[in-house]
């Protein structure tokens, strides 16, 4: 896997319900998480670098498919209004519901260090500042 996430990465997140892909913000890495937040049971520990924990962005309403979810085993208990979180998300490119993957687009353009616009070449990645 390349590049490595970190905080605040925008990812996709494959619904262990719908299996629809959400977008979702990287909260939680294995060397993001604090010792004593884990030690004191406040945030479950992240199992890989490949791990992470995430607050996932849904288009839906409040409840909606909570019955659904339920049935399936799916804890609905942290899931909120147009939002919900998942903790210890592996990865997998493959796309497999409850678990977490790169968007699969590239920007035409970045701008590297030195303020000017270059282009990318999704097969050689980004450019070099």
């Amino acid at each position: 896997m390349d590049p490595i996430p970190v905080v605040g990465s925008v990812i996709h997140y494959v619904s262990k319900v719908s299996g629809a892909e959400l977008a979702a913000i990287v909260t939680g890495t294995q060397t993001s998480l604090l010792p004593e937040g884990i030690a004191s049971g406040g945030v479950p520990p992240v199992s890989s670098d490949e791990h992470v924990h995430l607050h996932v962005l849904t288009p839906g309403r409040p409840g909606h498919g909570r019955e659904r979810a339920e049935a399936m085993g799916v804890d609905t208990s942290h899931n909120q209004a147009g939002y919900y979180q998942e903790w210890d998300v592996p990865h997998d490119e493959g796309k497999a519901g409850g678990t977490w993957h790169w968007p699969g687009h590239w920007p035409t353009t970045a701008m590297p260090l030195g303020g000017r616009a270059v282009p990318v070449d999704p097969a050689k990645g980004w450019p070099e500042p």
